[in-house]
């Protein structure tokens, strides 16, 4: 995978991974695997979030699909 990232954010990016994991192998894979699942972690509390609120919202029960509760089922 190539990853293009300007100068300024990659001397970040390096200078981050060294302070996290020191100056091994493999610790920019590990700060941009970390960034990752954070970045993932944030989506999925922001679905919930949104989700939390449209039950908030409630919904709109002003009709009904089905007359009698045997036209629901086969």
């Amino acid at each position: 995978m190539i990853i293009s990232l300007d100068e300024k954010q990659e001397a970040r990016l390096r200078s981050l991974a060294h302070q996290l994991y020191g100056g091994k192998k493999g610790s920019l894979s590990a700060a941009v695997n970390d960034a990752v699942s954070l970045l993932s972690k944030r989506s999925n509390s922001h679905s919930k979030a949104e989700f939390l609120r449209s039950l908030g919202r409630g919904f709109s029960f002003s009709y009904r699909m089905y007359s009698q509760r045997s036209e629901i089922y086969d």
